[in-house]
C-alpha cells in the first residue's frame, strides 16, 4: 500500500513512520524542508511506501505538474525490485491530480554507482546532470583538525583569530531569523543570486510537534563579527569608526552528519584581505560539530570541472566560492542527477 497526499493531511502514524524511514535522507527530501518549500509556493506532497519503505517527497507549483528533487529513495540498486517501484511511484503521482500533467524524477546518485543503476530502469533519463560537494572530516583535537587545512588556511584563520573576532553562535529559532533571512536577501542580491524568504526559513527551523515521534534536524546560527581600528588619524581629528568584518553562516545537524546550507559576509572596505570572517565561522561550525560528536561536515557544493566544463574559469560567478571550500581538503563526492520526465 502506498501513502499519496499532502503532507498536510498525513495521520500521526503515517508521519512517525515516515520519519523513521527520512533520517537517512538527504535534506531535500524531508518533511521540514517540505514544509519550509510549501510556506513560499506551492505544495508538497508525500508518496511512500510504508511496507516496503521506500518513496519520497513531491512538489508542485503548477496544476498536475509534479517534480521529486534529489529522490525518491528507492530500492535502486535491486534490479528485482527497481522497476515496479518506479512504476508505482509514478502511478501514485499521476493520481494526486485528475489534471496531470507530468513528473519530474531527479535523484541524486553517486557518479560511480549510476551507470548500474541506469542499466535497471525501465526508460532512460531525458538527461544527466552532475554536482559535487566538499565533505570535511571532523576531529576533536582542534590541532589535528587545523592540520589537514591548506597552509593559506592555517594561515589566514590564525591571523583572524588573532584579532579575537566576536563569535556568537545559537540555536536558530523563527524569531532569531528575521535578521538573518533580510541580511542573506540583500547579499544574495548584490551577488547576483536569490535567497528564500524569511518564511522559508521559519517553516525550516520549526520543531516538528511532540506528537510526531520524530526529530528533525538542529539549525544552528554562527556570527563571526571583526572591528579592526583604523589607522591612527591626524591630531584633531575624530575618532575613526573601525572597519568591520561579519559573516553568519546557518547549519544543520543531525546524527553524525552536519552540513553548511546558507551564508553571507559583509566587509568595510579598511579589512585587510588576509582576514577571513568566513573562514573563522567555519572553524567554529567544525568545533561545534565536535561538541556534538559530529563526525562529518559537508560544505554543500562546489565546481567540478570534470563536468562543468568551464565553470572553474576564473570568471564564474562561483569559482571564489570553491577556492574557499578547496583550502579546507575535505573529501570531494561527486553526483549524477538523472532527469526522467514522464508525461
Amino acid at each position: 500500500m502506498w501513502i499519496a497526499k499532502p503532507i498536510r493531511q498525513i495521520t500521526t502514524e503515517e508521519e512517525r513512520v515516515w520519519r523513521e524511514f527520512e533520517s537517512k535522507l538527504t535534506l531535500s527530501q524531508k518533511l521540514c524542508w517540505a514544509s519550509a518549500i510549501e510556506a513560499v509556493s506551492g505544495k508538497a506532497y508525500l508518496v511512500f511506501s510504508p511496507d516496503e519503505k521506500v518513496g519520497g517527497m513531491v512538489f508542485s507549483t503548477s496544476p498536475g505538474v509534479f517534480e521529486s528533487i534529489n529522490g525518491p529513495e528507492l530500492n535502486w540498486d535491486d534490479p528485482q525490485k527497481i522497476s515496479r517501484q518506479f512504476a508505482t511511484f509514478a502511478n501514485a503521482v499521476a493520481k494526486l491530480s485528475t489534471q496531470f500533467r507530468s513528473l519530474t524524477i531527479c535523484p541524486r546518485w553517486s557518479t560511480a554507482q549510476t551507470q548500474e543503476r541506469l542499466a535497471s530502469l525501465p526508460i532512460p533519463p531525458n538527461a544527466i546532470s552532475h554536482a559535487c560537494t566538499v565533505v570535511v572530516p571532523v576531529h576533536e583535537n582542534p590541532t589535528e583538525q587545523s592540520a589537514g587545512f591548506s597552509q593559506r588556511l592555517r594561515r589566514t584563520l590564525k591571523k583572524t583569530l588573532f584579532h579575537k573576532p566576536e563569535i556568537n553562535i545559537e540555536r536558530c529559532t523563527e524569531n532569531k531569523l528575521k535578521s538573518f533571512a533580510s541580511a542573506m536577501q540583500s547579499f544574495a542580491s548584490a551577488k547576483g543570486f536569490s535567497s528564500p524568504p524569511l518564511s522559508f526559513f521559519e517553516a525550516l527551523v520549526k520543531p516538528a510537534p511532540s506528537k510526531s515521534h520524530g526529530s528533525d534536524p538542529v539549525f544552528w546560527l554562527i556570527t563571526s563579527t571583526l572591528r579592526v581600528a583604523a589607522p591612527q588619524p591626524p591630531p584633531l581629528a575624530a575618532d575613526p569608526t573601525p572597519a568591520v568584518a561579519e559573516a553568519q553562516i546557518l547549519l544543520s545537524v543531525e546524527g553524525h552528519h552536519a552540513a553548511y546550507l546558507f551564508g553571507l559576509e559583509n566587509r568595510d572596505p579598511g579589512i585587510p584581505s588576509s582576514l577571513s570572517v568566513s573562514a573563522a565561522a567555519h572553524w567554529e561550525a567544525l568545533r561545534l560539530c565536535a561538541r556534538h560528536k559530529v563526525t562529518e561536515y559537508d560544505l554543500n557544493g562546489y565546481l567540478d570541472p570534470q563536468f562543468e566544463t568551464g565553470t572553474s574559469e576564473p570568471r564564474h560567478p562561483y569559482t571564489g566560492v570553491a577556492e574557499f571550500k578547496r583550502q579546507f581538503q575535505g573529501r570531494l563526492v561527486q553526483y549524477s542527477i538523472p532527469r526522467f520526465q514522464i508525461e
